[in-house]
């Protein structure tokens, strides 16, 4: 392919650069944008979205029939807005990677892997607004990377609240560096970059307090002194908090759309002294593992849960399916103030049964879901023994030590138990020792197994004491100590 030998000026209408590495082997002296390329030099050149034309020119004249070296290893973030003006671009091989042209790069082009992710975010059921508040993630600034504020899909319910796997987000906290500044009448526009994308800020200017304080003019010399003394003070820290180009900030602020971008509407912003990196460093290790344990642990509530177990019950494992027995179970104990009952007498509860004889999801091989339906009288009367094994351990039903093997009484309605356990408190509390404060939940657990029951379990302990509690027989003084009145 033979070029003109005179410089070439490659020109487009609007276009993104993401990040570049540069080959060892590239002449010295051709110029992208603007930065002269070094031998053995990485090159991080990070340009946001604006309208252009941009310029892209080489110095270095190329003769006929001489084929350019490659500018690029590779390029990451490419979005062309339009097709480039210069016909010169379009002739260029795919790859010479000026740009790393080739037919991927046109509009709407993304990796097949963000492509595979949008598409799968898309298919993401938005939990209803009345939950988004159980979230704790709602109503904290999240802490994202650059790159994922972008790419966040907006609720269709609420406009100004965006979802990142199912976690409802309208603040973030980010932390970057300032590559772009804009200054208008009543705000800053700043172009943050934090390595993995950039967006633009727009910093509210401080309200000026200068007409108010010069109507409360000073009189005296002095005192006009002094105005001027703090008046070029506050010039001084406005000077030393201006933000410019090169400096490190940390914004906290609502996500906003304008013009079809992504921007953050600030609420809090300040500059960040930090000359030996000890905050970015800081920051690149505590997003990962935000990230692991707190956003991309999917959304889920009990109650939306359940909703769905209820509306399909067919599609649950067997796990879900125990819980979900286990729940139906204890809501006809309480319905119904049952105070004792045998396992065999659940079975022939019609609701408990028809719900147990559901078929439930058995994975045989990764990727592959089978349902059975296993209505042997077996295979009932486990399922029906694990959900009581369940709420044994919450605590709302337990057995007696001398009583029969299959007899199971319901916590709450056994008054028997309710008592014992007020008389220990109220006798332990008569004593010196626990005057003051109480007497301590592992006391009280103690004091039970001695002169009750020797398998009395934890769980069924802190149910009684809150049940007491709630009628107002004993208080709580502090954590795990109670007393009564």
């Amino acid at each position: 392919m033979a070029l003109s030998p005179q410089s070439e000026k490659l020109v487009f209408n609007r276009f993104k650069i993401g990040t570049f590495w540069r080959r060892r082997n590239t002449p010295v002296g051709q110029k992208f944008l603007g930065k002269s390329f070094r031998n053995s030099q990485v090159l991080r050149q990070r340009t946001p979205l604006s309208s252009g034309p941009w310029c892209v020119q080489f110095d270095r004249p190329w003769a006929p029939g001489f084929t350019p070296p490659r500018l690029l290893d590779s390029c990451a973030e490419i979005r062309l807005e339009a097709v480039p003006d210069s016909s010169t671009l379009t002739a260029l091989r795919p790859d010479f990677c000026v740009s790393h042209l080739d037919l991927r790069l046109w509009v709407g082009w993304r990796p097949p892997d963000a492509v595979m992710q949008s598409e799968s975010s898309r298919c993401e059921e938005e939990p209803p607004s009345l939950l988004w508040g159980l979230d704790p993630v709602f109503l904290a600034f999240a802490k994202l990377y650059i790159r994922d504020i972008l790419d966040l899909k907006e609720s269709r319910q609420v406009p100004g609240v965006f979802f990142y796997n199912g976690h409802p987000i309208k603040q973030v906290d980010i932390l970057g560096t300032v590559i772009g500044v804009r200054e208008r009448d009543a705000f800053y526009s700043y172009g943050v970059d934090d390595s993995t994308g950039v967006i633009n800020c727009i910093c509210w200017k401080k309200l000026n307090n200068t007409d108010s304080s010069s109507a409360t003019a000073a009189t005296n010399a002095r005192e006009l002194s002094l105005t001027s003394q703090l008046k070029k003070l506050q010039e001084t820290i406005a000077q030393r908090l201006k933000i410019e180009i090169g400096d490190l900030v940390q914004i906290r602020g609502h996500i906003r759309t304008y013009r079809e971008e992504r921007e953050i509407h600030a609420t809090v912003y300040h500059k960040v002294d930090d000359p030996v990196c000890n905050i970015q460093i800081a920051r690149m290790l505590e997003l990962p593992t935000i990230y692991r344990k707190v956003y991309d642990q999917p959304f889920h509530h009990p109650a939306l849960e359940k909703e769905e177990a209820l509306s399909n019950p067919g599609a649950l494992d067997l796990n879900s399916l125990t819980c979900l027995l286990s729940e139906k179970a204890k809501e006809f104990l309480v319905e119904n103030r049952v105070q004792s009952f045998y396992q065999q007498e659940l079975e022939t509860v019609e609701s408990l049964l028809s719900l147990a004889k559901q078929p439930v999801v058995h994975s045989t091989r990764p990727g592959q879901v089978d349902f059975k339906n296993d209505t042997t009288s077996k295979a009932i009367h486990s399922i029906f023994k694990n959900a009581i094994k369940l709420l044994q351990e919450k605590g709302f039903v337990f057995q007696k030590d001398r009583g029969f093997d299959n007899l199971f009484y319901v916590t709450r309605e056994d008054k028997e138990l309710h008592r014992k356990i007020l008389q220990i408190i109220q006798e332990d509390c008569q004593k010196p020792n626990h005057v003051e404060k109480g007497c301590h939940f592992l006391h009280i657990l103690a004091c039970a197994r001695l002169s009750l029951s020797p398998g009395l379990s934890e769980p069924v302990l802190r149910h009684v004491l809150e049940l007491l509690e709630d009628q107002s027989d004993i208080v709580s003084t502090s954590e795990n100590y109670y007393t009564t009145f």
